[in-house]
């Protein structure tokens, strides 16, 4: 039922009220937009279509991402995620309530950030950052932000929208992000990335790795491209999960929220029996039985000095080389050995084949030689 109620000698009050529905009112500056309002919205709770915009009308999109930081993020692995959602926090569109965002702002934003650049500044052993005679900071080098970044920062933009949705009461909350065309979304270049023969990059970095002063760095590399393995899994990987009789690991808490058991070559086995870190013959596992004992972060530095040192262009490259490309690799090199799909799928812990071809790239050669 709707109810029209003066208010003093400007406006108009609209009341629409029905049973099982939340009480709606509006206040406007004719008596006629009011009449036209409530017939709008009690037409909605008749045929069921009515959605109560309330809450996304006065929460900000900075309070659906802290919670969404509280909630969700916790169970997520890895800390980009975080990053990402605390990064979102320090932009304007923060301070707007979430149910005023709409899609041409999302394009606005969208273009704006692929048309902004970062710098990356020289940094000491110790993090700090390198500065001139002047005292002005070192830079190492300035770059246009990614497609792929961008890409990737509106997935997270698209999730906080679907949690202010199912998970904090919004059901009439539209993702604007939903309806951007796919021809306006950011898309980043496929990476093909692959340890080049012509130049021996494979060999280059493996004699810089073994000049290493930490003992695990060659390991590293060898290990990374004969199991396809994250990062994060292999400085999780303890001696406890590893079965050398078997020829076989489990990985605990993978990327997919899952253990997963792999097979390990024999190649992968000699490496192993190699390490440092392998407890003696017959004895318990300590306390830290990391196989690699090692923080993830630490990985990858050692990997960037050996990279350095033979000269093999970075990340910040157009096709530089990063140790997440070994897992590139090792993906391909799982297919030239002849596995099928669902093989490979097992040892890498892809959940589709969608996913798993983003990573795989057979060497052409490879392929010629099997067709004769």
């Amino acid at each position: 039922m709707a109810t029209i109620t003066k208010r003093g000698n400007r406006q108009w009050q609209a009341k629409v009220r029905r049973k099982g529905q939340p009480g709606m009112s509006k206040t406007f500056e004719t008596k006629t937009e009011a009449q036209a309002w409530a017939a709008v919205i009690e037409g909605k709770m008749v045929t069921s279509e009515f959605r109560d915009y309330r809450k996304a009308a006065k929460t900000t999109l900075r309070e659906v991402l802290e919670d969404y930081e509280e909630k969700v993020v916790p169970s997520k692995k890895g800390h980009q995620l975080r990053y990402a959602v605390r990064a979102w926090m320090e932009r304007p569109l923060a301070d707007r309530y979430i149910g005023s965002i709409t899609p041409a702002d999302v394009l606005d934003w969208i273009r704006e950030r692929l048309a902004s650049k970062y710098t990356v500044y020289e940094k000491t052993r110790k993090g700090d950052i390198k500065r001139d005679a002047d005292g002005k900071p070192i830079i190492r080098y300035t770059k246009a932000i990614a497609p792929k970044t961008v890409a990737n920062e509106l997935m997270v933009l698209s999730a906080v929208f679907t949690h202010a949705e199912l998970g904090m009461g919004m059901e009439a909350l539209e993702n604007p992000v939903a309806k951007i065309k796919k021809g306006d979304r950011p898309r980043g270049r496929p990476r093909n990335r692959r340890l080049s023969e012509d130049k021996g990059e494979y060999a280059k970095l493996l004699e810089a790795l073994d000049a290493d002063r930490n003992p695990y760095a060659a390991a590293l590399l060898e290990f990374a491209v004969e199991t396809a393995m994250r990062r994060g899994e292999m400085a999780a990987l303890r001696w406890r999960d590893v079965d050398l009789f078997r020829r076989q690991a489990t990985l605990r808490g993978t990327k997919n929220g899952t253990d997963r058991i792999i097979g390990l070559s024999t190649k992968a086995v000699q490496i192993l029996e190699g390490l440092p870190s392998r407890p003696a013959l017959g004895a318990e596992p300590g306390a830290d039985d990391r196989v690699f004992p090692l923080a993830a972060d630490s990985i990858t530095q050692i990997f960037m000095r050996a990279r350095e040192r033979c000269d093999i262009q970075g990340r910040h490259s157009a096709m530089g080389l990063t140790f997440h490309d070994l897992r590139h690799e090792g993906t391909s090199r799982l297919f030239e050995k002849g596995l099928n799909v669902m093989e490979a799928a097992n040892q890498t812990g892809h959940q589709t084949l969608q996913m798993l071809k983003r990573y795989t790239h057979p060497d052409p050669a490879q392929i010629a030689v099997k067709l004769g």
